[in-house]
């Protein structure tokens, strides 16, 4: 009956959000419209095409800051209404806040590269299976070019996962699938798996620990586990800890804004927090015949 509830009531407020935010759409429209009459016509014959252009994005920018002040009510609700709930069925060692993981978390391993920008929001941290955990969504990305060549290049939009490994290095070994090098000082090495080195860039300052973290099994493990996730994997094994980062272009725990929330959509946010479970099996990580 709970979840029924605050089903209920986040439609409810859902509603409201829509009508509020349309509302506001369509006056930023109008305003817009009148402007561009109001414009004199001789301005408007000179440079009608600039003009034009202009206010057209002025008028987006409006609206997309509008819609997100307006929003925001919204999804905070639904966050702290819903994902909490959710949580306790994996026990009660797991907590939630909005606020995102510092930016020291994403540099310090150097699996990312280079990177300028940097945002963070919606961190689970907790212990799952024994094995202690965080993870939260990221948007990593720097600048390139200049002038109207200037462009965002993002790094990694999605998630970043940090697990507690299930042995014990001294080594700082980085796996990229994407081209770029680390920012780490670390050299480039090959292993015996042939799938492995086509698909990976795997970089090491211990070479001997390498082989020691990535057994032959291990290797087949995150061989499959690059198959079942869409979007580019970045790996990093530092400080006796495994850095897992997914660039998916994916914003976990949004709710719906011009469709009503139902059960499907609670099934999707569990969906989501079961991938830190399920990444935790496949890689077997609740194991610890390793520690000594």
């Amino acid at each position: 009956m709970e979840i029924d509830q605050i089903l209920n009531d986040l439609n409810n407020l859902r509603l409201k959000t829509e009508r509020k935010l349309t509302l506001f759409i369509i006056c930023v429209i109008i305003l817009a419209f009148l402007l561009l009459k109001s414009i004199p016509i001789r301005t408007m014959e000179e440079g009608f095409a600039n003009v034009f252009v202009i206010l057209i994005v002025i008028t987006i920018v409006i609206i997309q800051f509008g819609k997100k002040v307006i929003v925001q009510k919204y999804r905070n609700t639904f966050k702290i209404s819903v994902i909490p709930l959710l949580l306790k069925q994996f026990g009660n060692k797991i907590t939630y806040s909005q606020l995102g993981l510092e930016e020291n978390y994403a540099s310090r391993t150097g699996m990312f590269g280079h990177f300028t920008k940097y945002s963070s929001e919606d961190t689970v941290n907790g212990k799952i299976d024994d094995v202690n955990f965080k993870c939260s969504d990221v948007k990593l990305g720097y600048y390139s070019g200049s002038g109207k060549h200037r462009r965002y290049v993002p790094v990694c939009h999605g998630q970043l996962y940090i697990f507690d490994f299930n042995k014990q290095f001294k080594t700082n070994t980085i796996i990229r699938e994407r081209n770029g090098k680390p920012s780490s000082n670390l050299s480039k090495i090959e292993l015996e798996n042939v799938q492995f080195n086509n698909q990976f860039n795997i970089y090491s300052n211990n070479q001997h620990d390498t082989f020691y973290i990535l057994t032959p099994h291990f290797m087949e493990k995150l061989l499959l586990l690059e198959s079942k996730h869409a979007g580019d994997l970045f790996m990093a094994f530092y400080n006796n800890q495994l850095y897992l980062g997914i660039h998916n272009n994916k914003d976990r725990f949004e709710p719906p804004l011009f469709e009503p929330i139902t059960n499907n959509t609670i099934a999707a946010q569990l969906s989501d927090l079961k991938i830190i479970k399920n990444l935790i099996e496949e890689l077997r990580l609740n194991e610890k015949i390793f520690i000594i």
